[in-house]
């Protein structure tokens, strides 16, 4: 006796409904636990970076990426100065500081701004020259600066000055930037071959100022405690978390250019 032909196609539609159900279920259990797992992990993470930002550790990590591999010993003869924030950004202007001083120290060193421009933008609207400008009130002089408005990233700036520049790679080049990104700055432009290269990296001063305070003298609600004398607490905690934040950044930046080949 043959099977009813509607019967069988039936057990094969529930079979596979049942089927289906399974695999859901089975993904729903697989995607909650992921979802738990990303949760302890960034639990975790986040109570180790707050812990972490109660010691000393993020600064001396912030050091080390700022002065890890960029020791010079040479008279420079190019000051590179490392695209930053446009104009008037904090970390242009710091980078102006620096070169305006090493530029008073140096005085026959070329001093190369790398700060991309906006499209159709003419020089004397850029960000690079109107840091070149701020360089001048140390009175350097406007010839030896040369300009770079192109550059995307730190590998574009090591290859399109040595294309700019054939000569560039066996001068002594002394690159400034911010700490965090000093590290791989150096390792890109020696891997490119430039021979000689340091850095001076743009570490700011908080000065030596006591901030220090009696919160109950300034009025306001007495609450019973106060975070004046505290200056961990006021300062220091949410400076390390700050240094964890950019040093995090830059080392997985560093290990997509040495992934690359680039540093």
């Amino acid at each position: 006796m043959h099977d009813n032909p509607g019967k069988t196609k039936g057990l094969h539609a529930e079979t596979s409904l049942l089927r289906g159900a399974k695999m859901r279920n089975k993904l729903l259990r697989y995607s909650h636990l992921t979802v738990k797992c990303l949760l302890l992990f960034s639990g975790i993470f986040f109570l180790w970076i707050c812990l972490f930002a109660f010691t000393t550790g993020p600064y001396y990590l912030y050091h080390f990426l700022g002065t890890g591999n960029s020791a010079w010993k040479f008279t420079p003869q190019e000051i590179i100065i490392l695209g930053g924030s446009p104009m008037p950004g904090e970390s242009a202007l710091i980078r102006g500081y620096y070169a305006q001083r090493l530029a008073e120290e140096y005085p026959d060193a070329r001093i190369i701004i790398s700060q991309l421009a906006e499209k159709n933008q003419k020089l004397s609207e850029t960000g690079a020259w109107q840091l070149s400008q701020e360089i001048l009130r140390g009175k350097s002089d406007s010839l030896r600066f040369g300009f770079m408005i192109s550059a995307r990233s730190t590998r574009e700036e090591a290859l399109l000055l040595k294309k700019k520049l054939p000569g560039i790679r066996g001068r002594s080049c002394l690159l400034i930037t911010s700490p965090e990104h000093m590290y791989r700055a150096v390792e890109t432009f020696r891997r490119a071959g430039y021979k000689h290269v340091g850095g001076e990296a743009t570490f700011g001063w908080a000065g030596s100022a006591d901030y220090r305070l009696d919160e109950n003298k300034l009025g306001g609600r007495n609450i019973g405690i106060g975070a004046g004398n505290n200056l961990q607490l006021r300062y220091q905690f949410w400076n390390h978390l700050r240094y964890q934040l950019l040093c995090y950044r830059e080392i997985l930046a560093l290990f997509w250019y040495r992934l690359r080949g680039w540093a």
